[in-house]
């Protein structure tokens, strides 16, 4: 494989040309599983997978090392709820490869209800308030949802062997869960969650993403924007959950920071925000 390095820096040349041998043995053998090659050196194999290195594992392992450093720190505002009781789903049976639909207006509720989707090993299926039923139905079905996550204030659609929970209806019997770590087998290879494309063009596609994605665009934010910055920061969570851009944002609990919540009117007025 060939290409013309003048245009580019220094730093992006000496990422790419150690990858060059693997690409070209990919582009002679494509049948060949990407995680089946053999490197010779076992760092650009570890490197070129995106695995994790001995301080990366699966977001949800993260949070737990941070919350018993930090276990009073706030990890969401404004909003009620008990956002330290995680242990909700994993209760309901959820864990690798199962299916969560969160069907929830903004708020702090938000927060503890993915947290625990994610600690419980479980992947969370995001949908907003504003979706018709049809929408959410085709979703329901498509994603194998087998529990969903709402409130009584929003419409659901009726789905057989989907049970529904309305979180501010059952704060007070979450309340009194256990604050205790979630034994869990989830892996940096476990799905986090699922996110549906518009459907402007067809059929709305699910995009699914591993917990060691989540992790290595952690690490990408905490070197190259958080760096120098410290921890118990209050980072404003303004993206919908239906949009990777609320990933960014929701990966900093990790780093030991306190997510804001933007409600709904204030993100989409640029004054009032």
């Amino acid at each position: 494989a060939r290409y013309e390095s003048a245009p580019f820096g220094r730093e992006i040349s000496d990422v790419v040309d150690p990858r060059l041998p693997h690409l070209d043995g990919l582009a002679h053998d494509p049948h060949v599983a990407l995680g089946g090659r053999r490197d010779r050196d076992h760092h650009q194999h570890v490197d070129l997978l995106g695995a994790p290195d001995a301080d990366r594992g699966a977001n949800a392992e993260r949070e737990d090392r941070r919350r018993l450093r930090v276990p009073r720190r706030p990890a969401a505002a404004p909003g009620p709820g008990p956002a330290d009781r995680a242990r909700g789903p994993a209760r309901l049976g959820v864990g690798p490869g199962v299916y969560v639909g969160v069907h929830l207006e903004r708020g702090a509720e938000m927060v503890p209800a993915l947290l625990g989707i994610l600690k419980a090993g479980g992947a969370y299926v995001p949908m907003d308030v504003d979706y018709p039923v049809q929408r959410m139905s085709q979703m329901l079905e498509d994603a194998g949802v087998s529990l969903l996550l709402t409130q009584s204030a929003v419409p659901v659609p009726v789905q057989a062997g989907v049970e529904v929970i309305e979180l501010d209806q059952a704060w007070e019997e979450i309340s009194h869960e256990s604050e205790a770590n979630v034994d869990s087998e989830v892996s940096g290879a476990n799905l986090a969650y699922v996110i549906y494309t518009s459907g402007s063009t067809g059929q709305p596609k699910g995009v699914m993403i591993v917990h060691q994605s989540v992790v290595n665009l952690y690490f990408a934010l905490r070197e190259r924007v958080y760096a120098g910055l410290g921890s118990g920061l209050r980072v404003s969570l303004n993206a919908s959950l239906c949009f990777d851009a609320s990933v960014k944002q929701l990966v900093q609990l990790l780093g030991g920071h306190a997510l804001c919540v933007i409600p709904e009117a204030v993100r989409r007025d640029g004054a009032a925000l």
